[in-house]
């Protein structure tokens, strides 16, 4: 008996289901492996928030301080790194401190955002002319210890200005409100589906338009936008935020919808 082949028509309508499967499974995946990179960077997060904890209940409850003046220190890779006052330790340079968690010159992976770039030690290329997508220009965890610990909670009311900051070690027990309190964040937002609002405001080290990975006092980690942050003291976002260590900065009822964030984006012209 002869063996029946398929007609033309029949063969468009297979390749035509196969490609609808495809479309419709492809942001399904996409979307999978997006997810678990962020749960990844949580993961990553909360290792480099427990290097602090851990800091802290061996230093009478003192969150990593870098001085009342400006000062250098040389981390364990022998860079001199400016720090201290006003600034703290801007750009996660907290890390510089603790050279227990240093591993041939670098931080561990497990302390690293999953999608930040991998140090180059031939790059030369400093702040501001680095590009933050692609240049690894540095060797610790791009997580940015929150600005309420290095300042006085009486010197961050609504609408202080930078000129009136007062210096000043803080406690991890003197947050009033642990859940709400960020300790980590990432300022640089690398785990973000990339878009041209994306890419524009991870140039300019701002996360204001998407969610990124951030962690509470009490070490609850999430993905958190900080636009969506209660109002802070001036700036934008998680760091200088109003009343230090006494006031909030996370509003609960916006941390579910922070998926929506990724996908809505303010237009440059907005």
């Amino acid at each position: 008996m002869p063996r029946k082949a398929f007609t033309l028509l029949e063969l468009l309508a297979v390749i035509a289901i196969v490609a609808l499967l495809i479309a419709i499974l492809l942001p399904v995946l996409s979307s999978v492996k997006q997810t678990s990179k962020e749960l990844l960077c949580l993961t990553r997060i909360r290792n480099a928030s427990f290097a602090i904890t851990q800091y802290a209940d061996q230093n009478r409850g003192f969150v990593p301080f870098a001085g009342y003046n400006i000062n250098t220190i040389t981390n364990p890779a022998n860079e001199s790194i400016r720090v201290g006052n006003t600034n703290g330790f801007a750009h996660s340079q907290w890390v510089n401190i603790m050279p227990e968690y240093w591993t041939a010159d670098l931080w561990p992976e497990s302390m690293m955002c999953p999608d930040q770039p991998p140090y180059d030690p031939t790059l030369t290329r400093q702040w501001p002319d680095i590009d933050l997508l692609t240049d690894g220009f540095r060797r610790q965890p791009l997580f940015d210890l929150s600005g309420a610990f290095h300042i006085a909670p009486k010197s961050l009311p609504q609408n202080a200005t930078y000129e009136n900051l007062i210096v000043q070690p803080q406690r991890l027990h003197n947050v009033a409100f642990p859940s709400t309190k960020v300790l980590l964040y990432e300022f640089f937002g690398f785990c973000v589906e990339t878009s041209p609002e994306v890419r524009f405001w991870q140039s300019a080290a701002q996360t204001q338009l998407f969610a990124t990975s951030t962690i509470a006092v009490d070490g609850s980690a999430f993905r958190y936008a900080t636009r969506n942050a209660l109002e802070p003291a001036f700036g934008s976002g998680l760091d200088l935020t109003m009343h230090g260590i006494q006031g909030r900065d996370i509003d609960r009822t916006h941390i579910n919808q922070d998926a929506l964030n990724r996908l809505h984006y303010t237009t440059w012209n907005e």
